[in-house]
């Protein structure tokens, strides 16, 4: 009986420590991807989206939804309509606008992806996309939004990591990502 007591209590002691282990782990990882998103990323991203910041307030997104120069016959566009690819996106809403590039207080989250990412992200802005977002901003809340922009056959994963790493589901996400096949 004495061998299966001290048995028993080492397999403990050992599960124990393999889930220690385990949750320290899922704690840095995301957190890396938490100081990516803030910081210098680690995620493919096209600067052009962001003009170098880390996120875009949605006033300044929305301005610049289409801009047109007077070059040439019809004048050439450019702006976010026009920056559109695949990737994902992470919005986030405040009580105050965020003057000390302080991302991390914001009151909800709401992460997505799409082939069209700009597209989707000016939707939300609009109406037709989470309802939320929108009632955010029609409240008056200051609602960021930063891109990662990835190839379409890593968006799902990407999407994933986002919503994991900022808990997203205890916000704005309903489920944990990466519903469409790709």
């Amino acid at each position: 009986m004495g061998f299966f007591l001290v048995f028993f209590i080492i397999f403990i002691i050992v599960i124990v420590f393999i889930l220690k282990s385990a949750i320290e782990f899922d704690a840095q990882e995301r957190e890396q991807i938490r100081r990516d998103l803030y910081g210098s990323s680690s995620f493919t991203r096209d600067p052009s989206l962001n003009d170098n910041k880390t996120f875009i307030y949605y006033e300044d997104f929305e301005s610049r939804w289409i801009i047109s120069s007077g070059r040439g016959k019809y004048g050439t566009s450019n702006g976010f309509k026009y920056q559109d690819g695949p990737g994902c996106y992470v919005i986030t809403v405040y009580s105050h606008p965020v003057t000390d590039d302080n991302w991390n207080n914001y009151e909800d989250i709401y992460i997505g992806q799409s082939v069209n990412v700009c597209q989707r992200v000016h939707n939300h802005f609009n109406g037709k996309g989470n309802g939320d977002v929108y009632a955010d901003i029609k409240y008056g809340k200051y609602v960021y939004v930063h891109f990662v922009m990835c190839q379409e056959s890593e968006m799902n994963d990407v999407e994933k990591r986002l919503i994991r790493a900022f808990n997203a589901t205890k916000s704005y996400n309903k489920t944990c990502g990466g519903s469409a096949k790709r």
